[in-house]
């Protein structure tokens, strides 16, 4: 906890300067827009720890179990926020003229409510299994559920700005794309951290098998 919650808070300070310079500084907001960008650090931050949480060189040294619960709690906050910002006129842009919304912005909505309810599956389970160990396999299976859901999510919600750094804020990249790269670097490491816990959860399965 001394270790993981200063980290949690600096990845999300971190993030919340870059969207703000990006949006405010070099961009069309104002500071009345905190919400928006408060917003925005909260979903980046979910990323940021997710990422961080999976290095091999924070394997043994990082409670990974408190940075998962510290990028559960931002993306209640992130799934909040939107539902307050969402009639307003942030998501303007995504829809028709005639009003109805387009079919990027279905999706991302789509893929969003599914990462979110995923997460909550895999919060609940690992609150259960914290004593008895966590099964990879399931751990698996929940865990890449919730990635392509997660991938899905900030692709249709950002990729038709990707190709166009003309059209970045102050020369800085989408937080989108930035996301999208992080989780996608983050395959390996999901990889990595799979293979251990399922060689700590085999080691716990025969120490268990010669007790009894």
């Amino acid at each position: 906890m001394k270790k993981e919650l200063p980290i949690a808070i600096g990845i999300f300070l971190g993030f919340f300067l870059y969207a703000w310079l990006r949006y405010v500084s070099f961009g069309p907001y104002a500071a009345a827009d905190f919400l928006f960008i408060l917003n925005k650090a909260f979903a980046f931050s979910v990323i940021g720890i997710m990422f961080t949480a999976y290095l091999p060189v924070a394997y043994r040294k990082l409670r990974r179990d408190i940075l998962g619960y510290a990028a559960f709690y931002f993306t209640l906050a992130h799934f909040i926020l939107s539902l307050i910002l969402l009639p307003g006129k942030y998501y303007r842009h995504f829809h028709k003229p005639d009003g109805r919304i387009c079919f990027d912005f279905k999706m991302a909505v789509t893929t969003g409510i599914v990462a979110f309810f995923v997460l909550l599956v895999i919060y609940y389970y690992f609150k259960q299994k914290k004593k008895s160990g966590v099964n990879p396999k399931i751990f698996g299976c929940i865990t890449c559920i919730y990635y392509l859901a997660l991938l899905g999510h900030v692709y249709f919600l950002g990729y038709e700005n990707w190709a166009h750094p003309e059209k970045w804020h102050g020369g800085m990249p989408p937080i989108t794309l930035i996301s999208f790269i992080l989780l996608l670097l983050f395959i390996p490491l999901g990889l990595y951290f799979i293979k251990f816990t399922r060689r700590d959860y085999l080691k716990r399965e025969a120490t268990q098998t010669d007790t009894e």
